[in-house]
């Protein structure tokens, strides 16, 4: 047998030899006279017992065919046959054989594979996260950003144009050229705000028609929802559509900005013109929806200042002559506003314009309603009577100008009135007084309120009605109330206060800043068996104006607003007070008064687009904190109403109505659970 294979095998090498010497005999002989010449040794059976004792020791093939290789020298048709081989043994099953190998990685020191084969096994959608993840292109390919990203991150992050142009310059060093030039980026802000020549600017105003402001928003929300807008018209084999831009606006003044050693160049005959002080006139868009109620666009952050676009900013003290004057302006432009029509694909998009007067805190409200600040602006009640509760079911007492109801409820001041209401009680404890006259119920008084200073600040780390420097008010704010009402229990065990009516103001403070809406009947209840705690409990100090306000009437503003009463807060024309001042300092020019005034109001407008908001809360709003919505106040929202299609024809109507919300959008249900309560940026 030995001597058959080493015969077959010498016939074999002589016959490659041969056809490789294209079958010439003479060629042969000459390239192959060494091997002819050499001898050939028969198999010996000493020769056999050495294969032998080889084969015992490397587990080798005896005999003189092809040598055995290791799997990693091995090609890889034979790896696969290899391999099917032994998945054939183990039928084929995936999970046997992975976990297989997950063994043999981790027993053989391969942590990087033994890493990957787990992170493989975790799930069976995995795999295919990880495909889709090593087939997306732009992990590997660097994408440019437009001018509008760039601008975006300009703003978010207040970068300068200098720095900006460093950075540019560096990522294209690092041959990374993603960032685009700055004369493309300026050319991108022109597209962020009204028409130049809208825009009116001086020494100590600058402003733009409501119009032109209202124009632009509307044309800025139309190109971004315009798939949605054609699809409703594609539903409704329609040409043209009517929807209403619904806003909330109202004016707030600021004070503490640097005084500028420059003269007016026109004569300003008002003594109360002044660079510390900035008035104020905002904007904010809330809904884009249809006549019959399709939610185009839902503004699901309208207390973040950044849709919170200026009308006008004016160096003046606020004072009541002003107020009312540009009140009276802005209603009459509203009177004279005029429909826009906006052609996007061959079709026509009317929109028409609704707006509310709710940005806005007490005292603009007292002076609106021409009610002094002690009495309540809805109902013109006075002191003396907040605490009888018995004048609530009367029909004259506590009875609402109904004039007086569109202005909202303004959450973000109640934070703090009720925060103010709950201390001044606690300060009186001793002597349970509402005025404090005698000189030593002054004394007590006095004492009592360090001690709660004191306890408030060692348990709570919060200081409240400590006067600011500038005579700008006191310590207390929104972020100031907002902590100390977020432990009910503790809170109350420092003030001495019962601690249900702590709690009770607190539900009612978070279902007034939340954007869902609130069933009116249930809300009223609350606040009403709220109110008869408080006077059970204190009826020696009556309630404030907001306090009363709030129990008494919130339920009736409720039922006279078209949008829950936290979209129409407050807070976001309250913090753009911040931006304006860090425009004014770092990112205005200095050299003359219109110059720099330009600069911030442009920086304002640039700021608050709908288009570059929305794309930069979008990131924004998934890093934020959010807690949860109380159960308490889950109850006291509006249950929504599921409607079926009639018919197969199911429209867009019939679609929005599957969530019979006021003022919800699909997104808004989604987010039900979950409560954003005020941005911890925002100050009063």
């Amino acid at each position: 047998m030995y001597s058959k294979n080493a015969i077959t095998s010498l016939k074999a090498k002589g016959s490659a030899k041969f056809q490789a010497a294209k079958r010439m005999k003479v060629r042969f002989e000459l390239k192959n006279s060494e091997w002819l010449d050499s001898n050939f040794n028969v198999p010996t059976l000493q020769f056999i017992n050495d294969r032998y004792n080889e084969k015992a020791v490397s587990n080798a093939t005896i005999g003189f065919g092809r040598p055995v290789k290791k799997f990693e020298d091995k090609s890889d048709r034979s790896k696969r046959r290899e391999a099917a081989t032994i998945s054939s043994q183990h039928n084929h099953d995936p999970c046997r054989i992975l976990t297989a190998c997950r063994y043999a990685a981790r027993r053989s020191g391969e942590k990087d594979l033994s890493f990957i084969l787990n992170e493989l096994s975790k799930s069976q959608e995995r795999p295919g996260k990880i495909r889709k993840l090593l087939n997306d292109d732009s992990i590997t390919e660097i994408r440019k950003k437009t001018s509008l990203e760039a601008l975006g991150f300009i703003l978010d992050h207040s970068v300068s144009r200098n720095l900006y142009t460093d950075m540019r310059l560096e990522s294209k060093a690092s041959r990374a050229d993603i960032w685009p030039p700055y004369n493309e980026v300026r050319e991108a802000k022109a597209q962020l705000r009204p028409p130049k020549e809208t825009i009116f600017i001086d020494d100590c105003v600058a402003k733009v028609p409501l119009q032109a402001l209202l124009n632009h928003t509307a044309e800025r929300l139309v190109l971004l929802q315009k798939e949605v807008i054609l699809h409703a018209l594609n539903i409704s084999n329609l040409t043209e559509i009517e929807i209403v831009l619904s806003c909330s606006w109202g004016f707030d003044g600021s004070s503490g900005f640097s005084s500028y050693k420059q003269q007016y160049k026109g004569e300003q005959k008002n003594e109360n013109v002044s660079d510390e002080n900035l008035f104020a006139t905002t904007l904010i868009p809330l809904r884009l929806s249809t006549e019959n109620g399709l939610i185009i666009w839902n503004n699901n952050n309208s207390q973040s200042e950044r849709f919170c676009r200026p009308i006008e900013l004016r160096y003046i003290k606020e004072t009541k002559d002003v107020i009312l004057q540009q009140k009276e302006a802005l209603e009459n432009e509203i009177e004279q506003l005029q429909t826009l029509k906006i052609v996007v694909d061959n079709r026509s998009i009317f929109v028409h314009f609704a707006l509310h007067l709710t940005l806005i805190d007490g005292k603009v409200l007292a002076i609106i309603t021409n009610t002094s600040m002690q009495n309540c602006p809805i109902c013109h009640a006075t002191p003396k009577n907040f605490n009888d509760l018995s004048h609530a079911t009367a029909k004259t007492s506590f009875f609402p100008d109904p004039k007086t109801l569109q202005y909202g409820i303004s959450p973000l001041h109640a934070w703090i009135r009720l925060l103010e209401c709950c201390l001044h009680i606690a300060y009186r404890l001793d002597i349970q007084k509402w005025q404090v006259r005698f000189h030593d119920d002054k004394i007590k008084f006095a004492e009592r309120k360090a001690y709660i200073q004191k306890v408030l600040w060692k348990k709570l780390s919060l200081k409240v009605d400590m006067p600011k420097q500038g005579g700008s008010g006191t310590s207390n704010d929104g972020n100031t109330a907002r902590r100390a009402f977020q432990d009910p229990a503790l809170f109350a065990t420092c003030l001495g206060l019962k601690q249900t009516l702590i709690e009770n103001f607190r539900i009612i403070l978070i279902a007034l800043s939340c954007k869902f809406p609130l069933n009116a009947n249930l809300f009223e209840e609350y606040c009403r068996s709220t109110a008869e705690i408080y006077v059970s409990e204190y009826k020696w100090y009556p309630m404030p104006p907001t306090v009363h306000k709030i129990l008494m009437h919130s339920s009736q503003i409720i039922r006279n607003s078209a949008f829950p009463l936290g979209m129409l807060g407050e807070e976001a024309s309250e913090a753009r007070n911040k931006n304006y001042k860090n425009f004014r300092e770092f990112h205005s020019r200095k050299h003359n008064r219109i110059a720099n005034l330009t600069d911030v109001f442009n920086r304002a407008l640039d700021s608050s687009d709908p288009i570059l908001s929305t794309m930069c809360l979008n990131s924004r709003s998934r890093k934020r904190k959010r807690l949860s919505l109380p159960e308490a106040v889950r109850n006291l929202l509006l249950i929504p109403t599921v409607h079926s299609p009639t018919s197969e024809a199911h429209t867009v109507e019939a679609e929005a109505a599957e969530l019979d919300w006021i003022g919800l959008s699909e997104t808004d249900e989604q987010q039900l659970d979950k409560l954003e309560l005020l941005d911890e940026e925002s100050e009063c």
